[in-house]
């Protein structure tokens, strides 16, 4: 059987709020190597390299993760055919919906297979046999998912329930259901029928363009307007941000697949993980004789079953049990097996606290490199700058701070008005308040900086940007 490229579309908006303080809105768990040496986004960049069924993916993101995308994908050697850029989450329907609005543009009747961009599949090769088994169906119209037989009652997962059987493998969608409660998951399960979603769906993108206008008007005609009134940057396409605010938030499952008569599911045994939660994490990962497993500077004794992430300082645990121990360089989380359960609630009353360790780390990932803030207090804060080869700070001015410069590795060249100052190793520079400057890398290994900012308001939105190497003006 011949067929056009099947066209990856990778959804990477998610936020994975479970799996706080490690993931932040500012660089959530797919940008994370969690189980190997690649993230999970490049993870699932990878799955389908180098295989003429498949064309290289399209990429839903935030705009914010923009540059974290091209960077994590490019470190694979993957380059995708276009970023859809977000200016917010609307949830996974606007995602699938914008995205098979803009391939149907350029690739009428394609056919998408639409990928979470934090998932973890073992066995890549079942999964290529059943995509390849399944394309069939989806050029007949059929909004093919598959389904992974549930290990447990879990409500944090969406159950398939399996109707009428079309041909050896596949099965009609008899019922859909997101994220049941408790007591309804147990039921689906007993039923011996039921199947957790696995969050992949493949279609032909027209099919799912008519899937939303029967069942998600209202989302459809959002990313409708978004994408009309959207700009064009390279391979990039940034939705207008106005249309956008009007999209409603929801999920695929619930805004399409609960309602389709098109469902069909492929049963696979793949080797499925959501990485939805620190339980499901640790479940994924191989755990020593103990019981525990340990990511980072650890020292565990006479310690059972226990999950340790230590990211940035020596963590020690003694005589303990079934603990979740996760360790960032300015948040620690301790929880007990059956308390984890709960972090979801509490990352949402930190939330109406407004407490900024939900959205940013100490490292901040910007286009030019990284910074990360080793001090604050009133009128004055410490930073340090890592700014790649060949990229530069976009030139800008402060109305409110000055800022003093220290290189303590590389060179850098320095804007500063009118003039331009290479500054080298041990040497300073001092920008006052309202002065144009920009600092740039033009050499070959990554520059390092102390930048000292002092001044009545510290915040990162007192900058004025007049060019920049990466468009954010």
């Amino acid at each position: 059987m011949t067929f056009q490229p099947i066209v990856p579309i990778i959804l990477g908006g998610g936020a994975g709020t479970r799996l706080w303080p490690l993931s932040r809105a500012d660089f959530p768990k797919q940008f994370y190597a969690i189980q190997s040496e690649n993230t999970l986004l490049q993870e699932t960049a990878c799955r389908f390299r180098n295989n003429d069924a498949f064309a290289a993916p399209w990429v839903a993101c935030n705009a914010e993760h923009r540059f974290i995308v091209v960077n994590q994908l490019q470190a694979v050697g993957v380059q995708p055919t276009c970023l859809l850029l977000e200016p917010f989450g609307r949830n996974t329907a606007a995602a699938v919906a914008y995205s098979s609005l803009a391939l149907e543009r350029v690739n009428p009747g394609a056919i998408a297979l639409f990928m979470p961009a934090d998932h973890i599949i073992h066995d890549l090769e079942t999964l290529l046999e059943a995509v390849l088994s399944s394309v069939r169906l989806a050029i007949e119209g059929g909004i093919v998912t598959f389904g992974v037989r549930p290990e447990d009652p879990n409500s944090n997962f969406g159950y398939i329930v399996t109707g009428e059987q079309l041909g050896a493998h596949a099965h009609r969608i008899a019922r859909f259901h997101e994220k049941p409660d408790i007591d309804d998951a147990k039921g689906y399960i007993d039923e011996g029928n039921a199947f957790w979603n696995a969050g992949l769906i493949l279609c032909r993108v027209d099919r799912m363009i008519d899937e939303f206008a029967q069942f998600a008007p209202t989302i459809l005609a959002a990313c409708e307007r978004s994408l009309g009134g959207g700009r064009r940057l390279g391979d990039a396409i940034f939705l207008d941000d106005a249309a956008f605010e009007m999209c409603p938030a929801q999920p695929i499952d619930r805004a399409i697949m609960e309602k389709t008569k098109r469902g069909v599911v492929v049963p696979i045994d793949m080797g499925w993980s959501d990485v939805g939660s620190w339980r499901t994490v640790k479940e994924a990962t191989a755990s020593d004789a103990n019981g525990n497993v340990v990511v980072g500077d650890a020292y565990l004794t006479n310690t059972q079953g226990c999950y340790v992430r230590a990211d940035e300082r020596l963590v020690v645990t003694v005589g303990v049990q079934d603990l979740y121990v996760v360790d960032t360089s300015d948040a620690l989380l301790i929880a007990s097996r059956t308390g984890i359960e709960d972090l979801g609630a509490v990352v949402e009353a930190l939330g109406r606290k407004n407490r900024p360790e939900l959205d940013m780390h100490r490292r901040v990932h910007r286009p030019w490199g990284f910074f990360e803030t080793l001090q604050e207090f009133d009128g004055y804060k410490v930073k340090s700058l890592t700014i790649l080869p060949n990229k530069s700070i976009s030139l800008q001015k402060h109305n409110r701070r000055s800022e003093h410069w220290v290189v303590v590795s590389g060179v850098v060249t320095v804007t500063l008005d009118s003039k331009t100052i290479v500054v080298y190793k041990n040497q300073s520079i001092f920008v006052p308040v309202g002065a144009v400057h920009r600092l740039e890398n033009t050499s070959t290994d990554p520059t390092v900086v102390i930048e000292v900012q002092t001044g009545e308001y510290l915040g990162e939105d007192d900058i004025v940007r007049l060019e920049d190497q990466f468009g954010r003006l």
